[in-house]
């Protein structure tokens, strides 16, 4: 991509670039290091994908956007390959949207898979409990979770009979508990979640009436549920009911004993994780065959229809964030900044919202095409 003094290509970003690039960060506010460890986990296991965000460079060499990459870099040790944007005004910088990060359940919507949120919940404590993380799972990154769900397909089928449960059971806590319990007894598992559901229980001293009693007084209680205490009693009384034995009182403390694991569930042998799928759901060989081009663009109005068009599911959109673009595109304070809008190979928007349509504003941006 070329553009009067801007210019683009992709790179292999080496740990001895990313060093030198970490002495020339534009902004001075901290990097998430939870967001950094996440990346760097990619890059060692080679999960990592060039994906159309790009790392923002100015004439002199400042980086204004794609600090965590970079860190992420230096602490995997690893190449990785990125596509460059430079020549870029560091007074740009003020229009980029740089906090907006894609979350899984974006993804998942873009998927168009419903109960994506659940669904990304869900993910995330199946994660933390096959990797002995729980009860404070480091946080794995959406590449990693997306891999899961590719490698284990099978755990869609827990997002319907979970929902018996729910209120009573946030809805991704119990899609993920019913995949769980599933592996390790599917007729007990199915019993369980029947029983749950079941206002009316003939064993009211038994483990599943103690867990519907303990966790409609958490709901009583309002605010947020505490996740690992309710995972928690809900293996307690799991590991009970599918053993046929008593409990005398459910509770957990966690200051006293280890987060429970749960009963006939065989541990992994084998990684959980060794290959990662991009957002469209091309796999890496895909992508490097198709590769990605970038080029500027003056995005009008009625583009940006098409656009839209070519994906209404994507993520809600902020409306302070866009209210704000659009008064710069209407007043000509828009900059052309670095950042991509993200069409798949198969012309789905993945990333970039444009201004709805009735702003008559036409505005320039990069577009990469993975």
């Amino acid at each position: 991509m070329t553009h009067d003094l801007i210019t683009s290509h992709t790179s292999v970003i080496t740990p001895e670039d990313a060093r030198q690039l970490a002495t020339q960060f534009f902004a001075t506010s901290k990097v998430s290091p939870t967001l950094v460890r996440a990346y760097a986990d990619d890059m060692r296991s080679g999960r990592w994908l060039l994906n159309g965000a790009s790392i923002v460079l100015s004439s002199d060499q400042k980086v204004l956007d794609g600090r965590a990459r970079i860190l992420a870099c230096i602490e995997a040790g690893r190449p990785f390959e990125a596509l460059v944007v430079e020549g870029i005004e560091p007074s740009a910088f003020e229009t980029m949207d740089a906090l907006r990060k894609r979350t899984l359940a974006d993804v998942l919507t873009i998927r168009q898979i419903q109960h994506g949120r659940a669904l990304a919940a869900a993910l995330r404590i199946i994660w933390g409990y096959r990797t002995r993380t729980l009860p404070t799972p480091r946080q794995p990154s959406s590449m990693t979770l997306l891999g899961l769900i590719e490698d284990h397909p099978e755990i869609r089928d827990s997002i319907l009979p979970s929902l018996r449960t729910a209120p009573l059971l946030p809805h991704g806590t119990g899609l993920a508990l019913h995949y769980l319990f599933g592996l390790a007894n599917p007729a007990k598992c199915d019993a369980f979640f029947t029983e749950l559901s079941n206002e009316t229980l003939s064993d009211a001293h038994g483990p599943i009436a103690q867990l519907r009693r303990l966790l409609t007084e958490l709901r009583g209680k309002g605010g947020n549920r505490k996740q690992a205490y309710v995972l928690a009693v809900c293996i307690k009384a799991w590991n009970a009911f599918s053993a046929g034995k008593p409990l005398k009182l459910l509770r957990y403390a966690p200051e006293r004993e280890p987060f429970p694991r749960i009963s006939g569930l065989r541990e992994p042998e084998t990684p959980l994780f060794d290959r990662h799928l991009d957002a469209e759901g091309d796999s890496a060989a895909a992508i490097g065959k198709a590769g990605l081009t970038a080029q500027v663009e003056e995005i009008t109005p009625e583009i940006a229809e098409r656009l839209l068009q070519a994906n209404s599911l994507n993520r809600r959109i902020s409306g302070p964030v866009v209210e704000r673009y659009a008064r710069d595109m209407k007043a000509g304070r828009w900059k052309l900044n670095g950042q991509t809008i993200k069409i798949s190979a198969r012309g789905r928007l993945l990333d970039g919202h444009p201004p709805p349509p009735d702003w008559r504003s036409p505005h320039r941006a990069s577009t990469g095409e993975p």
